[in-house]
């Protein structure tokens, strides 16, 4: 079903106006696998990617993976040191939307793409646009901000002074694909209790 823009920009409006006044706040817990390869821009990232998802109502947990495993309800993102060039050809991450779980990170792409001061920056726009894949449900792109297919010099040139915005088509989308997966939560949760139940 197509969600006309008028209908987006309506439903992004009344998201951001709950996220201003406090309310509905959304939570979303994510696990970082392999943080120590890019430990000194992670730090940055993740309270640059903290902050955009906050404008738009949306929390952000961090947890670090390590060999835990985790809960069913969190994201994963695992940054990758060495990449093959075979994987996900020419991209800097790739994310599972349809999955809704699994977020890849090629670390080592960054600095083709960047000097190496813009690195930080770049990985929190990296983190954004990927883990919103997911929080989509979706494969799909906006025409501007962090949910563009491909950023250009002008895109990389506002990184390195204010964050590319969520377009407010993004941002319903976002809000659809949060009460989904989280419908899906919960029935997954009542399908595991009843099966206990007959265990006992």
């Amino acid at each position: 079903m197509k969600i006309t823009a008028a209908v987006a920009m309506a439903v992004a409006a009344g998201f951001v106006g709950q996220a201003q006044a406090g309310e509905n706040e959304r939570t979303v817990v994510v696990y970082i696998a392999n943080e120590h390869v890019a430990i000194q821009a992670a730090l940055f990232a993740k309270a640059q990617a903290s902050r955009m998802f906050g404008r738009i109502g949306v929390r952000v947990e961090w947890r670090s993976l390590g060999h835990a495993t985790p809960p069913t309800d969190a994201l994963v993102v695992d940054m990758v040191e060495q990449s093959s060039n075979s994987e996900c050809a020419g991209a800097l991450a790739c994310a599972k939307p349809y999955e809704g779980i699994h977020i890849r990170v090629f670390y080592d792409r960054f600095a083709r793409v960047v000097p190496q001061s813009m690195v930080p920056a770049l990985l929190g726009h990296v983190l954004v646009h990927e883990i919103t894949h997911i929080l989509q449900g979706i494969n799909r792109h906006s025409d501007s901000g962090v949910m563009k297919a491909r950023w250009d010099a002008h895109d990389y040139a506002q990184m390195t002074c204010r964050t590319l915005p969520f377009t407010p088509n993004d941002v319903a989308l976002i809000e659809r694909g949060l009460n989904g997966r989280e419908s899906r939560l919960a029935s997954a949760a009542v399908v595991r209790g009843s099966d206990e139940a007959k265990e006992l």
